[in-house]
């Protein structure tokens, strides 16, 4: 019995030998996973910063504009109408042909004073579009924090698991006498299963444990299955 517990934990120790490789590539895969992740929401952030300065000086300038259009616009009218007002009233008095003529330019007065509050109008629009653009961005990135938020919590909670496994007390077997080796005993979440892996050092069994780690960011599902191929 102790001959078949020995060349079965030697079997297992052999195939741990074989996935170290597989194990530092995933390892390492999920460390440039994350690095790239934190690049990519820097540059977003950057973005969004460099996006709402903008926004927030064409808003600055669409309302500096507006604002002294629409006074030009109020002075213009209200000079023109009171022009024509005393043009009138001049007329009557007077029967100028000159003022008649004057108080004839009226209409396309109107039509000068239609057209700047067109303008007016697409002025407020832009300004509009503006402001939408601005909560967009401004949503977005709150979408990425959130996203991030949820990654990092979930790394953590791995990491956690992964220390509990270096300080679990059962983890140590002897094999012929005092040839020891370490016991995984990682517990996937679907079954509570601990993993039954051997390896020889605490090296080794850091990297087999960052293999679980790994796996779970870039497979949910493989740590259940996992457990059940070792079971099998």
């Amino acid at each position: 019995m102790v001959e078949g517990e020995r060349d079965a934990a030697r079997r297992e120790l052999g195939a741990a030998e074989q996935q170290r490789d597989v194990f530092r590539e995933y390892y390492a895969k999920a460390d440039a996973f994350a690095q790239e992740k934190g690049a990519e929401n820097r540059a977003l952030e950057q973005r969004v910063q460099i996006a709402e300065a903008q926004t927030r000086e064409g808003v600055a300038t669409v309302r500096a504009a507006f604002a002294a259009r629409e006074a030009a616009l109020q002075s213009d009218v209200s000079a023109w109408k009171a022009q024509v007002q005393f043009v009138r009233e001049h007329v009557v008095r007077t029967k100028d042909p000159e003022l008649r003529r004057r108080a004839a330019e009226h209409p396309e007065i109107l039509a000068r004073y239609e057209a700047l509050r067109g303008q007016h109008e697409e002025l407020q629009a832009r300004f509009g579009a503006l402001v939408d653009q601005n909560d967009i961005l401004t949503e977005r990135a709150e979408l990425h924090e959130e996203d991030l938020r949820v990654k990092m919590e979930e790394i953590f909670g791995l990491e956690g698991r992964l220390e509990a496994l270096r300080v679990q007390g059962d983890k140590v077997v002897v094999v012929d006498g005092d040839y020891q080796v370490l016991r995984c005993g990682w517990r996937a979440e679907a079954t509570n299963t601990p993993c039954p892996a051997l390896c020889r050092t605490q090296e080794d069994l850091d990297l087999h444990a960052s293999m679980h780690v790994t796996r779970s960011l870039l497979d949910p599902g493989f740590n259940s299955q996992d457990s059940q191929d070792s079971q099998g």
